[in-house]
């Protein structure tokens, strides 16, 4: 199990293993305990566990994506990475271009390509990196108290099993 800390310090080379996606969606979810109340807009869209089976993996993954962008569209990219700097910029266009729900919208296919630019979770890569990108690219924290709640937060990151790959 790894703290935030753990995988800013590499422990384990946690940051260039092959980790398991579906571990990376529930430390996705685990980030969003710490940062969103339950009353808040979107707390049951990023924190709820819709996932039953590898093979239905895909479209579970694919809506998380689409409304993970929903919820960053009012937050700041505060990153320095200009690719996925231009990639926000582009997913917030599309949301500006058709604003309707997951299962309406026209630009979830591109929405969902361009978040493979940000976050490998959106190509069902797992990698710890995602979550770093998520904690300290993007201004997800109402406070500094939600911050510290989210660092004492433990991360189960199991390998990447080649046998039952999620698709």
């Amino acid at each position: 199990m790894y703290k935030y800390r753990d995988i800013i310090d590499d422990v384990d080379v946690i940051t260039i293993r092959s980790i398991d996606s579906v571990s990376v969606y529930n430390a996705f979810r685990k980030t969003f305990t710490a940062a969103l109340a339950e009353g808040d807009e979107f707390f049951n869209e990023l924190t709820w566990n819709n996932f039953t089976r590898n093979d239905r993996f895909s479209p579970v993954v694919n809506k998380y994506i689409f409304d993970l962008f929903k919820f960053l569209s009012n937050k700041k990219y505060i990153g320095n990475n200009a690719k996925r700097s231009a990639s926000f910029e582009k997913i917030l266009n599309l949301l500006k271009e058709d604003n309707s729900s997951y299962e309406e919208n026209k630009n979830v296919s591109a929405i969902v390509e361009e978040a493979k630019n940000i976050f490998k979770l959106a190509k069902l890569d797992g990698s710890a990196s995602d979550v770093v990108i998520l904690a300290d690219e993007f201004d997800i924290f109402k406070n500094e108290e939600d911050r510290k709640k989210f660092e004492k937060i433990y991360f189960n990151f199991d390998a990447f099993d080649g046998c039952d790959i999620p698709s």
